[in-house]
């Protein structure tokens, strides 16, 4: 039986933190020095495992005027998209073509329908 521990540690918290307060930096820095295109590469190197600090950075942008309203749509978008690929090559690289099977329908629809709002978005 796997260890089940307490997801509100001290420790979980301060990693997450750590993690956000990364992708916050990037973010402005990339979006100040490469514009959209470097907010676009950390929203999609930083969804492969999670979308919560690109959202949470994007909101933040937006949110203080330092980023327009489509570029944070869409940086949180891409990193979404990319969290759903991540999702699927870890499927078939632990579970193989049966697990892959049976994953692939919900999550590849669930990216076409943030595709679809994305392009509506546009």
């Amino acid at each position: 039986m796997p260890s089940i521990t307490n997801p509100t540690e001290l420790r979980t918290a301060i990693v997450f933190a750590l993690i956000y307060g990364l992708v916050l930096l990037l973010s402005a820095w990339l979006h100040d020095r490469a514009g959209a295109v470097g907010l676009y590469g950390v929203a999609l190197v930083s969804g492969l495992t999670d979308v919560d600090a690109i959202t949470l950075s994007s909101l933040r942008l937006f949110g203080i005027g330092s980023l327009a309203a489509h570029p944070a749509v869409l940086a949180i978008g891409l990193a979404f998209l990319a969290n759903i690929a991540f999702k699927l090559g870890l499927t078939a690289a632990a579970g193989g073509k049966d697990m892959l099977r049976r994953c692939a329908p919900g999550l590849l629809v669930t990216a076409g329908g943030a595709i679809a709002g994305l392009a509506a978005f546009a």
